[in-house]
């Protein structure tokens, strides 16, 4: 079995992610998907959350609007309409965001795709 598999991230806009890494952890509708290399086929969609990905010794994530993974002979490829580093999300905005959210909340309103995604940016770590 090998010990690493390859990792491409692709957005509409670019290609965010493409490394080999040793295990990707991802949340799917079902719950949490831990991918290890020689994980057998499959495609699944992903919520709005955080991907964690670990490459030897070091750990990373990225934040996802959603989207799809396919897990194919050593190969994962996840498409994301939009995704963030640590370093991209702007602090100002994710604040401004989850106030915003929270009034709409207050409010009884149902919140939209976009709302789910700017809430989940002004928690995540």
């Amino acid at each position: 079995m090998a010990s690493k598999m390859r990792l491409d991230i692709v957005t509409p806009d670019r290609i965010v992610y493409s490394k080999n890494v040793n295990r990707v952890i991802a949340s799917t509708p079902a719950g949490d998907l831990d991918i290890l290399p020689g994980h057998s086929w499959r495609i699944t969609s992903l919520e709005i959350s955080a991907i964690k990905i670990i490459r030897d010794k070091n750990e990373q994530q990225l934040s996802l609007s959603g989207g799809f993974i396919e897990v194919h002979k050593n190969k994962l490829m996840v498409l994301a309409s939009f995704v963030e580093t640590q370093t991209e999300i702007d602090g100002k905005r994710a604040k401004a965001a989850r106030v915003q959210k929270e009034l709409k909340l207050n409010g009884g309103i149902v919140l939209t795709r976009r709302a789910r995604i700017r809430t989940y940016h002004s928690t995540a770590p």
